[in-house]
């Protein structure tokens, strides 16, 4: 899915910059009919400039994303990638501007028994039967978890200080 995804990226940012810069100069380009728009006001031509500036940089980000979700990170699964460099880097800029997200109680450490969850059922898809039994066994106590519960907050707080592996690790009990 995400090889699929980086195609997408690489084919939409490739004809953006393709339209811009690639053909001879035809008239047809967008950045030098918003910039002789703009050019009657100096505030707005300083706004569109920015804007444009700004584009550029988002064209240029979804194309190393593509060029990554291609020829990189494209074989493995989405939990996977989010424990690369690339998959920590959050891009989503939603999730600022989102009211009521800063001090609510759904922070990243009150969601690691989840994430652990969604880890061990990623890491399953790589075993045998025998395996995923034996690891389900060791683990099947995650899943009796009651929200709010102390021993939930307590393993929340010690997930939140381990890696994935590490903290799969702990709950199945090896050292």
């Amino acid at each position: 899915m995400l090889r699929l995804k980086g195609i997408i990226y690489l084919a939409l940012s490739l004809a953006i910059m393709w339209h811009e810069y690639g053909t001879p100069l035809t008239g047809n380009e967008w950045t030098p009919k918003i910039e002789a728009w703009a050019s009657t006001d100096p505030v707005l031509e300083q706004v569109v400039n920015v804007f444009i500036g700004f584009s550029y940089i988002v064209v240029l980000v979804y194309f190393l994303k593509g060029l990554n979700f291609t020829f990189i990170s494209g074989h493995v699964t989405k939990e996977e990638y989010n424990q690369t460099p690339f998959g920590l880097m959050r891009w989503n800029l939603g999730a600022i501007f989102r009211v009521g997200s800063y001090g609510s109680k759904s922070n990243t450490s009150e969601n690691s028994v989840e994430n652990m969850k969604r880890y061990r059922d990623s890491k399953f898809s790589n075993m045998s039967n025998d395996e995923m039994a034996n690891d389900f066994r060791k683990t099947a106590w995650l899943d009796g978890l009651n929200s709010g519960s102390k021993a939930r907050d307590y393993v929340n707080s010690k997930l939140s200080a381990m890696d994935n592996e590490s903290g799969y690790k702990w709950l199945k009990g090896d050292k």
